[in-house]
């Protein structure tokens, strides 16, 4: 009988995969992906050192470029989403907390969570497709995103009943607070999704 390997395993031994490359390339290579990614698990113990899954690294990595898993990167691809991460990891300051382990902040924070990572990356790429000149300057407004899993905004979008939701809905949701914050318009889908929340909470124009 085959062992059936886990989402993170395939993506680290998945030579075929240009996405799969890539994301191994950034949480090698990347602060703080470096050292604080599990590499095999698909999901991270209460007791793990660990911040990250490279599978939840793969996700967003393909969302952010539109999910070319099988079209050869070219250097610009590839060094636009080294770029990406690497200005991620300059701007939410607390992935980088040395007074806080790494199972306070997947606690208290949401950033951390592969809902939250896929989210940042279909935004970015939206933003390197609709501003290919300045999207670097527009995701620093990211810098002041209150990212705790205790503020309201969250409410209704990613946390869903007290508990993180990785749902089609919740991501678009969480991606719409990410949308507003960089000053990307809502299509009308994402906006439908918006007037399901209370108006106070709603992000939509």
């Amino acid at each position: 009988h085959g062992i059936r390997l886990t989402t993170s395993l395939n993506v680290l031994y998945d030579h075929r995969d240009w996405i799969a490359a890539l994301a191994r390339k950034v949480a090698a290579e990347i602060c703080p992906f470096d050292g604080m990614t599990e590499l095999e698990k698909s999901s991270l113990s209460n007791r793990s050192s660990n911040m990250f899954t490279l599978s939840a690294l793969h996700q967003a990595t393909g969302a952010f470029l539109r999910q070319r898993r099988h079209e050869p990167l070219d250097a610009h691809d590839e060094a636009a989403a080294l770029a990406f991460w690497k200005l991620l990891g300059e701007l939410i300051l607390t992935w980088g907390s040395i007074d806080r382990t790494a199972a306070d902040l997947r606690h208290d924070y949401l950033h951390v969570h592969a809902v939250a990572l896929h989210a940042l990356g279909t935004v970015g790429g939206e933003l390197v497709q609709r501003h290919p000149k300045d999207w670097q300057k527009r995701m620093r407004s990211l810098e002041s995103l209150d990212w705790s899993r205790s503020h309201a905004q969250w409410d209704g979008r990613a946390i869903r009943n007290g508990r993180i939701s990785k749902s089609g809905p919740s991501l678009i949701l969480t991606a719409n607070v990410l949308r507003a914050h960089v000053g990307l318009r809502l299509s009308p889908t994402e906006q439908g999704l918006e007037e399901t929340l209370p108006e106070e909470q709603s992000v939509a124009a």
